[in-house]
């Protein structure tokens, strides 16, 4: 088996397959807590924001990746403690989300940075970007284990280890792979289906629009240029229609829903 389908292909494939339609819920969440006379402006808005991350990712890639890099560690972050309440929320969600997109690629350059060069980006401006930010998320892991060590809670300092030794043990994109599906995804759609009245219509709803994404982006993958190698034709389908799709999909999650809903209640 060639090297790039072992560590490239599948795990985007295993991603696309088990990791995305996460997101598909939140037409779901969309229908059920927005009224009918607002419902079709809301979606309208929602399309116009995946819109607007494709072509701004055309136009200034390396801006792109650099703020799909800072909404992602917040992202992570903030869902790995969503059912629980920490005394030192921003420093754990910079600990947790930073781990991945922050120490993940930096360890890993010498394999990230061909994907971001496959991405057209400027790679020099990102490994200088994530290193002046890395004396600080290096200090945020020091203050988080100091805090718990001192607490003896040491349950919350497991999940941090693991996806550190995940990180460590694994190429960057199966590391990734197993946290995005087996952990933050499936961890999401378990707490967006407690919250919703009707989970079966919301199940079905999502399967709906995960098929109609994995459809685009298989139309997005026939029309790439013949030139470009298989393995950068599913790196840029993959990664610019999931921060196409993750900008809305964070707006959602992270800013709209709980300032309109209480966290655990009922949608």
């Amino acid at each position: 088996m060639d090297t790039s389908t072992l560590t490239v292909l599948t795990p985007i494939l295993l991603m696309a397959v088990f990791g995305v339609p996460h997101g598909a819920l939140d037409a779901a969440l969309i229908k059920t807590t927005t009224s009918k006379n607002r419902r079709a402006a809301t979606f309208g808005g929602y399309i116009a924001i995946v819109v607007a991350c494709i072509a701004g990712w055309y136009l200034a890639p390396t801006a792109a990746i650099l703020l799909f890099l800072a909404l992602s560690t917040w992202h992570f972050g903030s869902s790995d403690i969503v059912d629980q309440k920490p005394q030192h929320r921003l420093l754990q969600i910079i600990v947790r989300g930073g781990t991945w997109t922050l120490f993940l690629p930096l360890y890993h350059w010498s394999a990230t940075e061909p994907i971001f060069t496959q991405l057209n980006t400027n790679t020099e401006f990102i490994r200088i970007g994530l290193m002046l930010a890395l004396p600080l998320w290096i200090l945020g892991c020091g203050a988080f284990l100091y805090i718990e060590l001192m607490a003896r809670s040491y349950k919350a300092i497991t999940t941090p280890a693991c996806a550190l030794v995940l990180c460590l043990a694994l190429p960057p994109l199966w590391s990734l792979g197993l946290y995005f599906c087996f952990w933050h995804a499936r961890r999401h759609t378990q707490h967006t289906l407690a919250r919703l009245a009707d989970a079966a219509s919301a199940k079905q709803l999502g399967r709906g629009i995960t098929a109609l994404t994995l459809a685009i982006a298989a139309l997005a993958f026939g029309l790439m240029p013949s030139e470009i190698s298989l393995d950068t034709a599913m790196i840029r389908v993959f990664f610019v229609g999931i921060f196409a799709l993750t900008v809305p999909h964070m707006i959602l999650i992270d800013y709209y829903l709980p300032r309109t809903h209480l966290p655990g209640t009922q949608i």
